[in-house]
């Protein structure tokens, strides 16, 4: 049984992490609550909403080149976007905490920024206003990231890790859910703006009295710049960054086409017998059965990710995921391709319970984790561009080809799974 949850503090000790750390499931949903409404945002925006919003602007025939530029656009900034402001909640003193007011400002710029989403009818006001979304992530999601190795002790960090999984997937079925209810584009926008704020509060609750550590005077201050050079002077954070970059390319080349390749590419949208009428509907009910299952895998992983090890559980959600990938690019029938979804979301959510756990252990200077947590997420986000290019390509293939340009973006992503899982072995700063 996990022990009782008080209101008090107790001291801090290397068992039990920062005071503001409890070791129980009420604690660790509650730090997790941003996350959650992270995830919530993200999933259907990039999965449905954006995209369909491209199409209705741009029509079927530029969908995949125009979406690939909005959102490759707006991920440059997130290169570098959450590691400075990690940097600066390192640094800050404010009387409300280091972390929380990031928290806090993100929220608040996100409420603007789906307000700006909702009101865009061209394609340059949809694209400032995935800017001013992904700068409103940033603000809050690079301090987010630094209270993990700061408050966390490593060894309940992959049970955290796992708990954080389990929220984010839990959110994409709830998103997703929303959106097949309510619809209209406002209201799931609507929706992504109170669930922030929302969630935003119930984190600022959990880690209240969390105060950065007294700095010792004679440390030296470093400039700015070493925030983006000192980490990659260790190889478990250069490493684990790459094998990063190459799941998240490998995961968006798929989930951010699956819109238009279930539309162009699919006859009909039958669910075991069921009638689901369009690509729309279908990539919806698709998104909440892949995140149900992805919910499973994480589930899975809270008790075994501690005792087992972060890349024994990397190397199974990498066979699962592998096992999917080749056929996932070549069946026609819904169906089918339903069931191997299923199988996909299970591997996914066994993967991303690691992350955050693997990350926290091989961040060089805890010191600066807001910096160093927000530098690794770049990983992520650097790969979006890339990601973003890849829509003009599909779109030229698909034209030589009908077709050949979703197959060949599954694929790769496929081939980017399996060398990111084997990448993963070698870094020696986390078990």
């Amino acid at each position: 049984m996990p022990p009782v949850q008080t209101d008090e503090p107790s001291p801090a000790t290397p068992a039990t992490g920062h005071p503001v750390y409890r070791d129980t499931w009420l604690w660790n949903v509650g730090f997790s609550a941003y996350w959650f409404a992270t995830s919530y945002k993200w999933f259907i925006l990039l999965f449905f909403s954006l995209p369909y919003q491209v199409g209705q602007i741009v029509g079927d025939a530029d969908k995949n080149r125009a979406w690939g530029m909005v959102y490759g656009i707006g991920a440059v900034w997130a290169i570098f976007g959450p590691a400075l402001f990690g940097a600066w909640s390192d640094r800050s003193r404010s009387r409300f905490g280091h972390r929380q007011p990031f928290i806090a400002a993100g929220a608040a710029l996100t409420v603007l920024a789906m307000g700006a989403v909702g009101s865009a009818t061209t394609l340059v006001g949809l694209t400032v206003a995935y800017l001013l979304l992904q700068v409103a992530d940033d603000v809050g999601t690079g301090p987010y990231g630094g209270m993990v190795p700061e408050i966390v002790p490593e060894h309940r960090r992959g049970f955290s890790s796992a708990i954080m999984t389990v929220l984010q997937r839990v959110a994409e079925v709830s998103t997703a859910v929303a959106a097949l209810v309510l619809q209209r584009p406002e209201l799931i926008l609507a929706g992504i703006a109170v669930v922030n704020v929302v969630c935003a509060a119930a984190t600022i609750w959990t880690v209240r009295g969390l105060r950065p550590a007294p700095v010792p005077p004679d440390r030296p201050r470093l400039p700015w710049y070493r925030v983006w050079v000192d980490p990659w002077k260790s190889p478990d954070f250069a490493l684990l960054w790459f094998t990063r970059l190459l799941t998240s390319a490998a995961a968006y080349l798929v989930t951010n086409y699956f819109l238009n390749y279930l539309d162009d590419m699919f006859p009909s949208y039958l669910a075991f017998g069921v009638d689901l009428g369009n690509a729309a509907t279908a990539t919806q009910v698709l998104a909440v059965l892949f995140s149900l299952t992805a919910s499973f895998g994480a589930l899975a992983a809270v008790r075994q990710i501690d005792r087992v090890g972060r890349k024994v559980l990397v190397l199974w959600s990498g066979l699962i995921i592998g096992s999917v990938m080749v056929p996932f690019a070549l069946v026609r029938d819904f169906t089918a391709l339903l069931l191997m979804a299923l199988v996909f979301g299970v591997g996914s959510g066994i993967r991303g319970a690691v992350d955050w756990a693997m990350a926290s252990d091989i961040v060089p200077d805890k010191d600066q984790g807001g910096a160093q947590m927000g530098l690794w997420s770049s990983s992520q986000t650097a790969v979006q561009v890339l990601v973003g290019g890849a829509g003009a390509v599909i779109q030229h293939l698909n034209q030589v080809q009908f077709g050949s340009g979703y197959v060949a973006a599954i694929w790769t992503a496929g081939v980017l799974f399996v060398v990111g899982t084997l990448l993963v072995q070698r870094v020696k700063g986390s078990r």
